[in-house]
């Protein structure tokens, strides 16, 4: 897509919730669109930065904050 037909804004509902992973607490994440019922699910903030930085079109890895 190039930068003229490239949205300028994005909207999501983000959704988190604290789970017990194998002894292991995480962060699950999901994120979902106004106006439409399907979500998308992530099973780390990393990898919701990531899907983020995809939709943005950003090159350079984006770093997750510790968490």
């Amino acid at each position: 897509m190039n930068v003229k037909n490239k949205p300028t804004y994005y909207s999501y509902l983000l959704r988190l919730h604290w789970v017990d992973n194998a002894g292991r607490p995480a962060w699950r994440v999901s994120l979902q669109e106004p106006g439409k019922e399907s979500q998308m699910h992530f099973d780390s903030l990393a990898a919701m930065y990531a899907y983020l930085a995809n939709q943005l079109g950003l090159d350079e890895d984006i770093e997750a904050p510790d968490t």
